[in-house]
């Protein structure tokens, strides 16, 4: 009788564990593409004999980008070797990008694991370079007749992109598109929404700046654009790129398109806009789409210019707002609203901290503001004489060591208990592929070999989900904070080392809540520490920073854990 690995690729063992990978991308696949590849990729492992040990499918998402979440999962727990092979209905399932698909190929072939489809067979090298690269023509090919189809919905009067505020989507009757579907790109105008944009640009043009536009409109209980609070910058948009509500041409009837381009950013997958040259614009009238009247409209776009021209570019400057950006104090982004829990940042004062719901949307009462040189003060105090107190620190630090000295045991009993399991039955997978090799009558090798394969799989699952010990704890944790309050009150005395206060402030606490008080001026300060902060400054200290002048880089990527709220003290 043939050895059961006869027929599979060169290298790879006989009982072979399987990963079965599907993805379809665009509106015009549904879910039923995704069980039709995993049907014939099922039928293929049936063929061979090869256990399916998981199945993977990104569902309406592009290959363009590697930046699928069961993709990674799939090659993530290939890694952890619990798979023998990849098995997709063609390498464009697995991605489209060459890039991608090198990354993707390398990786596997470095942990011997073989990547084989229905179409192509058995991925090499070859296929890598001409597969992905036709791959990657498609793409482009695609790109450009979606963006000649756009063009012609444009041409044809209707909105090739999203909806805007003041319009519905709708469906003419009798207009059919492509495929026997609804024509899309036609709109028509909602008639309260419309009244709304009216008055905004009314309110506008007679001095109304838009964060009180904004205002008014939240406290009226009208629903911004897709049900969100309105805010100054929805109304103002950006210059350049022609978006925000007052700058919208659809509203006199002028349908602009391609104003920009996206591209997607390969370290992270994600669109990003590029604004193409005015020359490449595409303007359209559309008449029956026009709620503003020409002199509204134009009297609108007089005092937007006006308003730019505040923030006129000096000659040689890269950054026109660079000359109005207020320095960064300590506390920014940690300071919040006792009454909304917004964020509260500096006013136009450049002295005073307000909270931004209340100044930008109006939605929160708290119109206190509070001197930013007396709060920081103020905090830098509670610091030295609430966080620092070694009794308190002591306190949670040592309550805190104990219940995870206690995890970290039973996490490390746990773990090499698993892993012994795993190496057994490792060793009797060898034993039974030898026993194959060997024996004429493998029939009862092969179920037994099955029955270990979904054993195996199934351990290697529990030890992938098996959360790593953690980290033992410095046991003279409250000595090292004591350190960093006196590094703190040191970087404080030189403007130059703002940047590393600041780092070493917020291994402090985690955020500042400010609260109103009875009588006017009169403010309780909370001060609310992250204890899994705390905790990480008994790991290595980092290096030497050169741009603190010397002091630690010292900036903590915190982590959720146990927080510990101190009593709240005047202000």
């Amino acid at each position: 009788m043939a050895p059961a690995h006869a027929c599979l690729p060169s290298g790879v063992p006989a009982m072979v564990r399987v990963a079965i990978y599907a993805r379809y991308s665009s509106d015009r696949q549904t879910e039923r593409s995704i069980e039709d590849q995993i049907r014939i990729c099922r039928q293929r492992a049936d063929r061979e004999g090869w256990s399916v040990s998981g199945t993977f499918a990104d569902h309406a998402l592009s290959g363009a980008s590697r930046q699928r979440p069961e993709l990674l999962q799939m090659i993530a727990r290939a890694g952890h070797g619990e798979f023998d092979i990849i098995l997709a209905e063609a390498l464009d399932r697995l991605s489209r990008d060459q890039e991608d698909t090198a990354w993707i190929h390398k990786g596997l072939n470095f942990r011997n694991i073989k990547i084989v489809t229905l179409s192509e067979g058995e991925i090499t090298e070859l296929h890598v370079g001409i597969s992905s690269t036709m791959n990657a023509v498609f793409l482009k090919q695609l790109a450009a007749k979606t963006h000649r189809g756009q063009l012609g919905v444009v041409i044809d009067g209707r909105v090739a992109g999203g909806n805007a505020y003041g319009y519905d989507v709708v469906q003419r009757d009798g207009k059919i598109g492509r495929a026997g579907l609804p024509q899309r790109g036609h709109r028509a105008i909602n008639v309260a929404e419309a009244a709304v944009i009216r008055q905004i640009f009314k309110d506008y043009i007679d001095g109304q700046s838009p964060r009180q536009i904004a205002h008014r409109l939240n406290a009226a209980g009208l629903p911004g654009p897709r049900g969100g609070a309105w805010t100054a910058s929805l109304l103002l948009g950006n210059a350049e790129r022609g978006i925000g509500l007052l700058r919208n041409a659809l509203y006199v009837g002028r349908l602009i398109w391609n104003r920009q381009r996206f591209i997607k950013n390969p370290s992270t997958g994600k669109r990003q806009a590029r604004l193409n040259p005015a020359c490449e614009w595409i303007v359209h009238e559309v008449p029956q789409l026009r709620i503003i009247e020409d002199d509204m409209w134009d009297r609108a776009q007089a005092r937007l210019l006006a308003q730019r021209k505040v923030f006129k570019q000096p000659e040689g400057a890269t950054n026109r707002l660079n000359p109005l950006h207020r320095p960064r104090h300590l506390l920014s982004g940690l300071v919040r609203c006792g009454l909304c829990n917004g964020t509260m940042a500096i006013g136009a004062s450049g002295r005073r901290l307000v909270c931004t719901s209340h100044r930008e949307r109006g939605t929160c009462t708290n119109g206190r503001t509070v001197k930013q040189d007396v709060l920081q003060s103020r905090v830098l105090d509670g610091i030295k004489t609430h966080l620092a107190q070694p009794a308190l620190i002591e306190h949670f630090v040592g309550e805190y060591v104990r219940l995870q000295n206690e995890r970290r045991r039973s996490a490390v009993a746990n773990r090499a208990g698993i892993e012994n399991r795993l190496r057994r039955l490792e060793a009797k997978e060898q034993q039974l592929t030898r026993a194959l090799l060997e024996q004429d009558d493998i029939a009862p090798l092969l179920a037994a070999s099955k029955a270990l394969a979904v054993e195996l799989s199934a351990v290697r699952q529990e030890l992938a989900a098996e959360p790593e010990p953690p980290p033992a704890i410095h046991p003279n944790i409250a000595g090292l904070y004591a350190r960093k309050v006196a590094e703190l009150e040191s970087c404080l005395s030189d403007p130059a080392t703002l940047d590393a206060a600041r780092g070493l402030l917020t291994t402090m606490i985690s955020h500042i809540v400010i609260h109103p008080g009875q009588a006017r001026g009169a403010y309780d300060l909370e001060l609310v520490g992250d204890l899994a902060a705390l905790l990480e400054l008994g790991s290595p200290r980092p290096q030497k920073s050169r741009s603190t002048g010397g002091m630690p880089d010292v900036a903590v990527s915190l982590v959720a854990g146990a927080r510990f709220e101190l009593t709240t003290f005047r202000l």
